[in-house]
């Protein structure tokens, strides 16, 4: 499926762009942000090359790893990143950080539930 786009009350879940770069350092290069974590703060060029790895494999056939913004829905601001990532045919992985200006709100609750939603079509 591609584009992705989901939306959970107060929250949107769309694909990440090359644009979406700084905001998502804000996050992932943020100490508080990555504290609880399985990672350390990343830096800019890094988070880059995550991005940019991202942007191509949403088009990937079959595609198995959607990385994806967490975006406000009243003013689109990108508050948190979020991955779904298929590991074979019996598991997944999902993770998700968070702006810690919006910890406590909520949006952690709405971005697992965007990334679990199926459609019922």
């Amino acid at each position: 499926m591609y584009p992705i786009s989901q939306t959970t009350g107060r929250t949107n879940l769309r694909e990440i762009t090359i644009d979406d770069v700084d905001a998502i350092h804000a996050i992932c290069g943020n100490e508080r942000a990555t504290e609880h974590l399985s990672f350390e703060p990343r830096s800019r060029a890094q988070v880059g090359q995550i991005v940019a790895r991202s942007v191509v494999s949403a088009t990937a056939q079959p595609r198995t790893e959607y990385a994806l913004a967490a975006c406000t829905t009243d003013t689109g601001q990108l508050i948190g990143y979020a991955r779904l990532a298929a590991e074979g045919q019996q598991a997944a992985q999902i993770g998700f950080a968070l702006h810690p200006d919006t910890w406590g709100r909520g949006h952690g609750t709405e971005v697992v539930r965007a990334l679990l939603h199926k459609d019922p079509s």
